[in-house]
């Protein structure tokens, strides 16, 4: 749980599209999504206007590059009251964009910025590898 100043990305997982089962292996350059789960302490949100910036780079970590990265998207959060807001993003990877070798070793890592007035927090997670097939 997050603290009320806090803002954070809980989970960053690759899963099969339109779905919640978790990715073990994949077809190279098959669409996937990536599921962000974030939460947001109500302090930091109190103020109003909070608003984020969150990546996602899907990396290949067998050859040490970007296999694919998702461009920023920001959006306005709005303010919960009393409580903290939690959310689950949804990203799209779609196919044809990315490539990895078979075998190849794949991870995601998501980095997210809340900014809330004159106050930032800014919070990166990575998912649990998954492989590509042939």
């Amino acid at each position: 749980m997050s603290g009320s100043w806090d803002a954070t990305v809980k989970a960053v997982t690759a899963v099969e599209k339109g779905t919640a089962n978790t990715v073990d292996v994949i077809e190279s350059g098959k669409t996937f999504d990536v599921l962000v789960d974030i939460e947001v302490g109500k302090g930091i949100i109190a103020f109003g206007g909070a608003s984020y910036r969150l990546v996602a780079t899907v990396r290949n970590q067998s050859q040490f590059t970007v296999a694919y990265a998702v461009p920023a998207s920001t959006a306005q959060l709005p303010s919960t009251g009393n409580e903290n807001f939690q959310t689950q993003i949804r990203i799209n990877i779609p196919d044809t964009t990315w490539a990895a070798a078979e075998d190849d070793v794949l991870d995601v890592i998501a980095s997210f910025s809340l900014k809330s007035g004159q106050f930032t927090d800014t919070t990166s997670t990575t998912s649990r590898s998954f492989l590509v097939s042939a």
